[in-house]
């Protein structure tokens, strides 16, 4: 027998272990001694377990006849996978103009030159243009593109940028395009009525870092001023013409524990009971934001907010915007959940960056920088195969390193703009603490896990192996 590399096995409780498998997508709680009479570092050990619990680990993925059977199934794994992405939309990220009217402590535009300039109509039309080849020729998938305007700040009350964002608007309706907008939020209550008249916007994606005395201090303008209040007019304004908005809290060591001081304000101003309001927690990350020092692990944070949830129950209107933490929140309601993760981010699938100057990226780390543009769509279209090949192909069977690590499919190799900046090239990982962050959760979960699959239990299996169907598996 051959125990499965991507096992991971954690500790649950007195008398169980969570055995977490995601190349099968199976997720059990197991009796210890099953565990420790099968399992050992890793292989699989000649037992006198049943042949009935060995075809069930067997056909939950734990176990293999020998390591090419493994493969096999890795082979059809991604398979899969390449036939998810060419059914999925393209999304087009759009940068209507570089200028911010913001300089947030932790910004990885630092660097950018913040040059005022707008897109032009010329440009816009092209890129317009652009967006149906790319689709034409790159796609199989029936459903439009979705659209999001990025920056910079595409949403600043300032000479012709209403105007530009209204047209930019209009096409995404015309073409279907699901479109979102990210901003700082500081000046939509001026952009409320326009985007209420496109019902192909389907949120607004806002940053706050905490109450108005942490927001203010890491969210402000060049000459210091805050923010906070600005933007909780926008939000205002948007609810009230039906707009959805997603706020977004990027944590870090200086403003997690201002969490559920920041709860009770969201509260308060009944945003929540709005329904159109959602939020969610992120990071402020190590190797791809500014400010470092203020840094925090995903399993630092995990920790916190898993406290927080235990002892301040308003924090429970924050997610984690972390893809294990969705991953085990799906399994506990029940949802099918595909677990496998070839590739990081959209930089990898089919992503596509236009700026207001004509060129094309794949990642919006990287937009600016010239280096690491994939083509051009103005005044010509023309795509450069092999820089487009060299992101399109990162993935964790094509990096060395991420081939035999049994934490890969958690992580899709990392992120390629970090590991450029780390390593100088794509073909090497980033890695994160991914066991750490999952240990922590899979500690939290277990007995949320613990009341959904026990009741799985049946007659006809071995009482000692308790397993839940509760995930796809590409068996």
């Amino acid at each position: 027998m051959y125990a499965s590399k991507y096992n991971l096995i954690f500790g649950s409780d007195s008398d169980y272990s969570l055995i977490f498998n995601p190349l099968s997508g199976a997720l059990d709680l197991v009796k210890k001694e099953i565990v420790k009479t099968i399992f050992d570092d890793g292989n699989a050990k000649k037992t006198e377990i049943s042949p009935e619990i060995i075809n069930m680990l067997r056909d939950r993925g734990y176990l293999f006849s020998n390591k090419e059977e493994e493969y096999a199934l890795i082979e059809k794994a991604y398979k899969f996978h390449e036939k998810i992405i060419a059914s999925t939309p393209e999304r087009f990220l759009v940068i209507p103009t570089y200028f911010c009217n913001l300089r947030c402590a932790y910004c990885y535009q630092r660097e950018l030159d913040r040059k005022a300039d707008l897109i032009s109509e010329d440009v816009m039309k092209a890129m317009f243009d652009a967006f149906l080849r790319i689709r034409n020729k790159r796609t199989n998938s029936y459903k439009p593109p979705v659209v999001m305007l990025f920056g910079g700040e595409p949403l600043i009350h300032r000479q012709k940028q209403p105007e530009i964002i209204e047209l930019i608007l209009a096409e995404c309706q015309k073409m279907g395009c699901l479109t979102k907008i990210i901003t700082n939020g500081v000046d939509l209550e001026f952009f409320t009525d326009l985007i209420s008249a496109y019902n192909v916007v389907r949120h607004v994606h806002i940053t706050m870092d905490g109450p108005k005395s942490i927001h203010d201090k890491r969210r402000r303008y060049a000459n210091g001023e805050g923010t906070f209040d600005k933007i909780v007019r926008g939000i205002d304004s948007a609810i009230e013409k039906g707009i959805n908005i997603e706020i977004h809290v990027n944590l870090d060591r200086e403003n997690i524990k201002a969490l559920p001081q920041f709860a009770d304000f969201i509260i308060q101003k009944g945003w929540m009971e709005s329904k159109l309001v959602h939020s969610h927690l992120s990071a402020v990350q190590q190797g791809t934001c500014s400010g470092e020092g203020n840094c925090m692990t995903w399993s630092s944070i995990c920790n916190r907010v898993f406290q927080f949830y235990d002892t301040k129950p308003q924090t429970s209107v924050f997610s984690l915007d972390l893809p294990l933490v969705q991953l085990f929140e799906k399994i506990i309601k029940g949802k099918d959940v595909l677990t496998q993760r070839f590739a990081y981010c959209g930089a990898n699938t089919k992503m596509f960056v236009f700026d207001l100057y004509g060129d094309i990226y794949v990642c919006n780390g990287n937009v600016g920088n010239k280096e690491f543009s994939v083509g051009r769509f103005y005044p010509r279209f023309k795509i450069d195969s092999e820089k487009l090949t060299s992101w399109r192909n990162r993935n964790i069977l094509t990096i060395p390193e991420c081939r035999d690590c049994r934490l890969s499919l958690l992580c899709g190799g990392g992120c390629g703009a970090a590991a450029l900046r780390k390593n100088g090239t794509l073909g090497a990982p980033f890695c994160e603490p991914v066991e750490e962050s999952l240990k922590c959760i899979s500690k939290y979960y277990a007995s949320r896990l613990k009341e959904v699959l026990l009741p799985t239990v049946t007659p006809r299996r071995d009482p000692k192996f308790i397993v839940a169907n509760t995930t796809s598996s590409t068996r």
